[in-house]
């Protein structure tokens, strides 16, 4: 990404940050956006609206305290979300993200079946 100056937004996961807090460090020291993940890739539809609002704080209050940057944006794992995940993240102040197409990278497929996607 570097050779070709190009930007991402690397979405987090909060047990990743801690584990792994110098990755977390550089994303941010090489000018790509980090934003929330969840604490640890849960389904947000199965938790409780406390729960919710619990986990994006603490995923939100540990990616600040790694990087220095608080996230603007948070994509729900499994892309799963409902009014109740939606308004969740609103509270926080975090604009969600879901996608369009999903690569299947997470099943064990080829390279060319990923770029197929």
């Amino acid at each position: 990404m570097k050779a070709h100056r190009l930007k991402a937004t690397f979405f987090l996961i909060g047990v990743n940050v801690e584990m792994y807090p110098d990755i977390a460090r550089r994303i941010v020291q090489d000018g790509h956006q980090v934003a929330n993940h969840i604490g640890a890739h849960q389904d947000l539809t199965e938790m409780t609206p406390v729960q919710i609002a619990q986990d994006l704080k603490d995923t939100n209050d540990i990616i600040k305290q790694v990087t220095g940057f608080r996230p603007r944006f948070a994509r729900p794992p499994y892309g799963t979300t409902n009014a109740i995940v939606a308004a969740g993240m609103a509270r926080q102040g975090l604009t969600q993200v879901i996608w369009s197409q999903d690569s299947y990278d997470w099943t064990r497929i080829t390279t060319p079946d990923i770029l197929n996607q």
